[in-house]
C-alpha cells in the first residue's frame, strides 16, 4: 500500500500505480512484458490482496500467487461488489449481469465517473499502452541464455578433494546431499529423527549457514515451487543496475535477464564478458600472515571498500570469489556468506546498493539451504563451482 501512495503521489495515473505495485503472473499474449517486468525488479510477492481508490477509480488486485480469496459481482442498477466469499452479502441473483473472481495476479477497476468496469486483460491493456514499452524491451535487455554443463572435471581428483576439505565438505555432504542432487535431480529428503544439536549449542565445527538454520517453523502455508507452479512464479534474476521505479523510462530496461539464480560455469563467463556489466571481481581471501593487519575483519573491510570503488567508477557487476588455483594455508577465504552480506550492508549504507548485482562465485555453497542464505543476504546469483566438480567427479 505504502509503494501505491508512493506512486500515485509522484504522478502515475491511479490505474498504472496500482498494476505496478505487486508483481504480476505472466501477462496475456496480447499484453507487452515489460511494463510488469520493471516492476518485478523491485517487488516481493507476499500473499496480499490489495483495495485502494483516489477518488475517481477504484480498484482491486490480487498477488500473484493467488492465496487470498476474493470474489466480484456487477448489478444491473451498476453496483460492483468485491468481498473476500460468495455469500457475504444478500444478493439477488436475478440482478447479477457480470461476476467472477480475481486469480492469481488479477486486477479489477471501475471508473466512479463514468461507470465503465474493467477486468483484468482490459486494466494491463490499458496500462501496457501508456508508454512503448515493447520497443523498450527490444532495445535494451539483454538475455543470457543457459549454457550445457562441463561433461569432463577442471580438476584432478587429488585437487577437488584438497578443495573439498578445505572448504569444509565432509563425506557425507558429498554423497547424500552433492550426489544424490545430481542422480536425481531434486532436494534430498531425510528422516525426521534428527537429534544433531543446534549450530550455536554444538561442540563440532560448523559452517556460518548451519547458524541460519532452526528447528520448526510455524508456516502453515504449502509449500510453492516454480516447477509446479510456473504461472505465477519463476526463478529469473534480473542483474545490472535498477533504475528509478518513479521515473519509468527504457533506462529501467537496461539489464541482463537469467533464469535462474544457479549459475555453471557457462554462463559466469557469458556475465562476465558483458561489457555493459563492467563485472569486476573482488578475492575473498584473507592472510593470517599478517597478524592483525591480515585479521578477518580487516579483510572485509578492504573487500567492502573495493566493492564501494568499483561501484563508484561505473561497476553494474560484482563477483565475489573464492577461486584459486593454489590453495595456500596461510590465505583461507572469508566465509561468502559473511562476504556477501558485508559487502551488499556496506553498498546500502552508502547509497549504492541499486547500482549494482552481487554474484558469488564460490566452492562454500552445495545445498539448498546454503543458496536461500546467500541469495537472501544479497546476491543474485550463485555460481558452485566446487559442488559443480563434485558433480562431475563422483556422477
Amino acid at each position: 500500500m505504502e509503494l501505491l501512495l508512493l506512486l500515485h503521489v509522484r504522478g502515475s495515473d491511479f490505474t498504472g500505480s496500482l498494476a505496478s505495485s505487486k508483481p504480476h503472473t505472466l501477462a496475456p499474449p496480447s499484453v507487452p512484458r515489460l511494463c510488469f517486468v520493471l516492476s518485478q525488479t523491485f517487488l516481493t510477492s507476499e500473499p496480499h490482496y490489495q483495495r485502494a481508490c483516489d477518488g475517481k477509480t477504484v480498484g482491486a488486485c490480487l498477488d500473484r500467487n493467488g492465496l487470498r480469496p476474493a470474489r466480484y459481482w456487477r448489478t444491473i442498477d451498476n453496483v460492483v461488489y468485491v468481498a473476500s466469499e460468495v455469500g457475504v452479502l444478500p444478493m439477488d441473483e436475478s440482478k447479477v449481469v457480470m461476476k467472477g473472481r480475481l486469480g492469481p495476479g488479477m486486477m479489477i477497476t471501475v471508473d466512479l465517473e463514468s461507470g465503465q468496469v474493467y477486468e483484468n486483460t482490459e486494466v494491463k491493456k490499458i496500462v501496457a499502452s501508456s508508454n512503448p514499452y515493447k520497443k523498450w524491451l527490444i532495445e535494451n535487455m539483454r538475455t543470457i541464455k543457459p549454457v550445457n554443463f562441463l561433461s569432463s572435471t577442471a580438476m584432478d581428483n587429488e585437487t577437488i578433494l584438497r578443495h573439498q576439505q578445505a572448504f569444509g565438505y565432509s563425506s557425507e555432504d558429498v554423497q547424500m546431499v552433492i550426489e544424490t542432487m545430481a542422480a536425481q535431480g531434486k532436494e534430498p529428503t531425510f528422516c525426521m529423527g534428527d537429534d544433531i544439536p543446534l549450530a550455536v549449542l554444538s561442540q563440532k565445527p560448523h559452517m556460518l549457514y548451519d547458524y541460519f538454520k532452526q528447528r520448526f517453523a510455524q508456516v502453515t502455508n504449502p509449500a510453492i515451487d516454480p516447477l509446479r507452479e510456473g504461472l505465477v512464479m519463476s526463478l529469473e534474476v534480473n542483474i545490472g543496475k535498477r533504475g528509478n521505479i518513479l521515473e519509468v523510462g527504457p533506462q529501467n530496461a537496461a539489464q541482463v535477464i537469467l533464469s535462474s539464480p544457479v549459475l555453471n560455469e557457462g554462463e559466469l563467463d557469458a556475465l562476465m564478458k558483458d561489457h555493459h556489466l563492467n563485472p569486476q571481481v573482488l578475492h575473498t581471501f584473507f592472510d593470517i600472515q599478517k597478524g592483525i593487519h591480515g585479521s578477518i575483519d580487516k579483510a572485509i573491510k578492504q573487500l567492502c571498500e573495493a566493492a564501494d570503488d568499483a561501484v563508484r567508477n561505473g561497476s553494474q557487476l560484482l563477483v565475489l570469489s573464492d577461486r584459486s588455483e593454489e590453495l595456500e594455508p596461510t590465505r583461507p577465504a572469508i566465509p561468502i556468506l559473511l562476504a556477501v552480506g558485508a559487502v551488499h550492508q556496506h553498498l546500502i549504507q552508502n547509497g549504492l546498493r541499486m547500482s549494482a548485482s552481487i554474484v558469488a562465485d564460490t566452492a562454500q555453497c552445495f545445498s539448498t539451504h546454503q543458496f536461500a542464505c546467500l541469495i537472501g543476504y544479497g546476491a543474485s546469483a550463485v555460481c558452485p563451482y566446487l559442488a559443480l566438480e563434485t558433480c562431475r567427479n563422483g556422477v
